[in-house]
């Protein structure tokens, strides 16, 4: 996908594929540190699966992606709602000019909303193949480049590099639902992700998360022109405070994710 978006950024103005190319280094930070390490945790425990108990397969891997999108949700938010901040104190100096940092962090904004699809698929795609699955695996691929081509090819001409990173973010979401999908069709039964109670309650924290971080910024601005020191504060307690938000929000909901949290910690002991 990053190849997609820095061909059809070839054809617009000089500057277009550095923006898409720096926001991309910065959601490796997230990708890897959140996406991959869960994908990772997943593999083992899906092993252990026995493929023929299929309701047992089913609960595992709803809870599995409920657990992945308790995770990955609130990075999503938190990067959206920071995204310029960010871009600014990693790369505002020198000949990185003002339209860059603004333009980079629109992209990297709207890259994040597509983190959710990104962490599902990869969950799915380890689901896949447990269950033996290689054709749904490649359709999960092969969806996420069409939708990219044909979203890039629709959004690019109106949104130009936020067409692009649109484009990007759309491609995961689609190609987690159609992974969804398939691998709900192969158990005969479906995931049953998002039940009302658990989507409330993760809608309630990262709604509230996000709101919280909003007026922050309004009653505590970005300075600007203080020392990187500064900078690096204040944006490591707009994250504390949405970590510490979202964590107090979901334990007083009783989300059921926390148990895995404490079992795994409990598991290190």
């Amino acid at each position: 996908n990053p190849v997609i978006s820095r061909m059809f950024g070839s054809f617009l103005t000089g500057g277009s594929i550095s923006v898409l190319t720096y926001a991309d280094r910065v959601l490796q930070l997230p990708l890897g540190l959140f996406v991959i390490a869960i994908s990772q945790a997943v593999l083992p425990m899906l092993s252990r699966q026995d493929p023929e108990d299929r309701a047992g397969f089913r609960d595992f891997i709803r809870d599995a992606l409920r657990f992945d999108l308790f995770v990955i949700l609130p990075v999503s938010v938190g990067l959206f709602a920071l995204s310029q901040e960010t871009v600014h104190i990693l790369f505002f100096r020198g000949a990185f000019t003002e339209w860059a940092w603004h333009a980079t962090g629109t992209v990297l904004a709207i890259y994040g909303l597509g983190l959710p699809g990104m962490a599902s698929s990869t969950v799915i795609l380890r689901a896949m193949y447990a269950r033996r699955m290689p054709r749904g695996a490649v359709g999960v691929t092969g969806v996420t480049v069409t939708v990219n081509l044909v979203a890039c090819t629709l959004l690019m001409p109106a949104f130009k590099y936020a067409g692009l990173a649109g484009a990007t973010a759309l491609a995961f979401t689609c190609s987690s639902f159609y992974g969804a999908w398939a691998l709900s069709r192969d158990l005969s039964e479906p995931l049953g992700v998002f039940g009302l109670k658990w989507t409330a309650k993760i809608f309630f924290s990262t709604a509230l998360m996000f709101l919280a971080l909003n007026i922050l910024k309004m009653l505590l601005p970005y300075p600007l022109s203080a020392s990187v020191l500064m900078r690096a504060g204040w944006l490591a307690a707009m994250i504390f405070a949405g970590v510490a938000l979202y964590s107090l929000s979901t334990i007083l909901l009783r989300c059921s994710e926390w148990g895995w949290i404490k079992d795994a910690l409990k598991k290190k002991k």
